[in-house]
């Protein structure tokens, strides 16, 4: 691998004539997928750069999807982290955070807490590029579904688990879920619902404490997120009530 990523490099210098372009981006690509073999995922970019800085990104994402492809989890995730530093602004920035919060559900070693970290950080993308507009439309629908869809099934999940299982930590983690689709996404037609979801897992959250002073505490977060449902919400407020 290593003597195919030197011949590749050597190709793709000797073939920048415009007259050689598809030799070149051949060359490129392979170089890419050398790499993968052989290279190291934090010293890529560096390395893209001397071989064409004006494929970086390209190849920086076609190493990613290599990585992903060959079950090398943390290195696409960090790949993709790179990009997202690299090109903010790229009509592909969702996608690529939807990759790595998508990676990380089947990351061997990921915390939950990781897990729950890069779905916030999803939707609160996702409601940021909505706010400012720079992707196109298709981009953006896209990138708000797949946000809205991992925030919200997988909150319910912890949720159910909880309600079996009896886990303080699984309850934390739905709620911050909840949390963040209510959060980024206040206008959908789901926030009325996940919004009582989200305070009946507070409500249980505060059966379970076992320390009396959180307990209150957690018993008057959970009666004010009920109170805000029945003042806000006239259909569900017998429910809330």
């Amino acid at each position: 691998y290593q003597e195919a990523l030197e011949s590749f490099f050597q190709v793709a210098q000797t073939t920048r004539d415009p007259k050689q372009e598809a030799m070149h981006r051949a060359a490129v690509l392979d170089f890419v997928r050398a790499y993968a073999e052989v290279g190291k995922a934090d010293k890529a970019r560096p390395a893209f750069q001397r071989v064409d800085p004006a494929m970086a990104e390209e190849m920086l994402e076609t190493l990613a999807q290599l990585y992903l492809d060959q079950g090398k989890l943390d290195r696409a995730a960090y790949v993709h982290q790179e990009l997202i530093k690299g090109a903010p602004r790229s009509a592909r920035v969702c996608d690529w955070q939807y990759r790595i919060a998508r990676g990380m559900l089947s990351m061997p070693g990921a915390s939950n807490a990781d897990k729950i970290r890069e779905i916030e950080n999803l939707a609160r993308l996702a409601h940021t590029l909505e706010s400012q507009a720079p992707l196109p439309a298709a981009h953006q629908q896209e990138c708000r579904a797949n946000a809205m869809a991992m925030a919200s099934e997988l909150a319910r999940a912890y949720h159910n688990e909880a309600q079996k299982t009896r886990n303080p930590s699984s309850l934390d983690y739905a709620v911050r879920l909840y949390q963040a689709f209510l959060d980024n996404f206040a206008a959908d037609p789901q926030r009325a619902e996940l919004a009582h979801l989200q305070a009946e897992a507070m409500w249980l959250q505060a059966a379970l404490e076992p320390n009396d002073r959180l307990q209150r505490a957690r018993w008057a977060s959970a009666a004010a997120a009920f109170g805000a449902i029945a003042a806000s919400d006239p259909k569900r407020a017998t429910l809330a009530s």
